[in-house]
């Protein structure tokens, strides 16, 4: 996240976003006048299988999608920051 606000991205994080009511996301990130949200989750078993994947084939992104839904795409900060 550091790098991020040392390079005048406009990221912010939300501190106790899930305690206040209105408040959406955990993260703010303004990009060419856009406003995107974004949300932390944390948790042994909520990113074991992602972790897992990521190292299998020591992949730079993972792209996952449910049945109908959306497809998600998960990059660690180091990636991010090269494809910025």
């Amino acid at each position: 996240q550091r790098w991020m606000k040392e390079k005048k991205k406009n990221f912010f994080r939300i501190g106790m976003s899930g305690q206040l009511r209105g408040i959406k996301g955990d993260f703010k990130w303004a990009i060419n006048k856009k406003v995107f949200t974004g949300e932390a989750k944390s948790g042994k078993q909520v990113t074991k299988k992602i972790y897992d994947w990521l190292e299998k084939d020591d992949s730079d992104f993972l792209v996952v999608r449910r049945d109908r839904k959306k497809r998600l795409w998960i990059l660690s900060d180091e990636t991010l920051e090269r494809l910025l």
